[in-house]
């Protein structure tokens, strides 16, 4: 038995595009990654703008954009892709183990700028940091204790 995958989306870009000149220059494009922490199982929205090889915004889509999600020891996973069709991309990132990992994003197989991407993920517990503790005037135990989520 032979089993073969195939990627629609991907492969219907492929048929879409063959022969086109691409103007998008993958090493001009960017990402923006809000944040460079986060917890295992929180979701995570990035954003890629892809440019033209003289730096400018593209207004269409149309690119293939890849985004892998690799564990320092443990492995890798496809990020979800979405083309808005105006030249961005949103790419969602839910990491299932807390460590090290990289982002590395790609249009038509080359990373963009900055690519890979260094991302911490840690434990939901260990993603809060108590930043304020209120003590009574009289020493006694705390009232309460406030946490952020950085």
């Amino acid at each position: 038995n032979i089993s073969v995958e195939v990627n629609t989306d991907t492969l219907g870009k492929i048929i879409t595009n063959f022969g086109c000149v691409s103007d998008i220059s993958p090493s001009n494009s960017t990402a923006v990654i809000p944040r460079k922490r986060l917890a295992v199982g929180a979701e995570m929205k990035v954003k890629v703008v892809s440019r033209n090889s003289r730096g400018q915004e593209l207004d269409h889509g149309g690119a293939i954009v890849t985004a892998t999600l690799t564990h320092s020891d443990k492995g890798s996973k496809e990020c979800q892709v979405t083309d808005n069709n105006d030249g961005t991309y949103c790419i969602t990132v839910s990491p299932e183990l807390s460590g090290q990992h990289k982002l590395s994003i790609t249009i038509h197989s080359q990373d963009i700028q900055c690519s890979p991407f260094d991302l911490s993920v840690v434990t939901q517990h260990d993603n809060y940091e108590m930043t304020e503790m209120k003590v009574p005037p009289n020493n006694s135990s705390p009232r309460y204790i406030a946490f952020s989520d950085n």
